[in-house]
């Protein structure tokens, strides 16, 4: 694009962090929102509602690159499109892997157990990092007392934990 077709987006939202006005940045944080707005929606709830990795790392990046167009940190078009284009690439990848299984379990994993026919597998816990007081407020908030309600546990790929009740 030839910069000086860009000219009057310049004075409206400002060039670079050392000339923007305080206006300027208001404007450039209100349509900035509205993008953001935009891109979570595109990107579904899934991206935003419940974290795994790969929604982290969207997340992460989106929220990053809009506080940087914001202040003019990075030139405004060329950050809205790649945020843009991260965002296309997530819902790309989602629906790739929600059909091809290998796929899947590289970007959003795969459950763990960390209990077996009521017995709790210490060494699944330690390495995913649940203590046993984890499970106990897991289970809790399951509305049981105790763990030995429970036949199974598995820490899911949402980082939850999941319970399947005994008998």
């Amino acid at each position: 694009m030839d910069p000086q077709s860009l000219d009057w987006l310049h004075r409206v939202i400002g060039s670079d962090a050392d000339t923007i006005t305080w206006w300027q940045m208001s404007i450039r944080a209100a349509v900035l929102f509205l993008i953001g707005l935009i891109y979570v929606r595109l990107a579904d709830r899934r991206a935003f509602g419940k974290f795994g990795a790969f929604d982290i790392i969207l997340a992460i990046i989106v929220g990053s690159n809009i506080s940087r167009a914001i202040t003019a940190t990075v030139p405004f078009i060329p950050t809205v499109a790649a945020t843009g284009v991260l965002v296309l690439m997530h819902a790309l990848l989602t629906h790739i892997s929600c059909r091809w299984q290998p796929l899947g379990m590289v970007i959003k994993g795969r459950e763990k157990a960390l209990m077996k026919d009521g017995v709790l597998d210490h060494a699944a816990m330690k390495t995913s990092g649940v203590t046993e007081n984890d499970m106990r407020e897991a289970a809790r908030l399951k509305g049981k007392p105790d763990l030995s309600a429970f036949k199974e546990a598995y820490l899911e790929r949402n980082g939850s934990i999941s319970f399947i009740p005994k008998g």
